[in-house]
């Protein structure tokens, strides 16, 4: 799961925000975990994953947390060195904005993830 900076901006169904200094993302469509046993791993299995893109997203002034929380849109993650496209996101999670910062975590997953250098 790649964990980038000079992170630009974030675009959810058309619509630009602010972001944090940095998110993070995956287009993995298997996650592995060991078995442990008594004498350490013995194995290990494998579980479906949805790509993702999770970033802390800013809510401008009188912008309302709906506005981010949506579900089958394109999300976009522009970055210093790449641009990251989600498609058929939803937002998955809690919709608490932090009101100090007039701030959200957002974690979108979708059906697909492409990265563009």
């Amino acid at each position: 799961m790649p964990v980038v900076a000079g992170v630009e901006s974030i675009e959810i169904d058309g619509v630009s925000f602010d972001v944090g200094d940095s998110a993070s993302y995956s287009d993995q469509a298997v996650e592995y975990e060991s078995l442990l046993g008594q004498r350490g791993k013995v194995g290990d299995t494998t579980k479906g994953a949805a790509p993702f893109i999770e970033a802390v997203v800013y809510l401008g002034e009188g912008v309302p947390v709906s506005s981010v929380r949506k579900r089958n849109v394109t999300v976009l993650l522009s970055c210093a060195d790449r641009v990251v496209t989600l498609s058929n996101g939803t937002f998955i999670g809690q919709a608490s904005p932090d009101p100090t910062k007039n701030s959200l975590t957002a974690r979108f997953e979708g059906i697909s993830l492409k990265e563009v250098f």
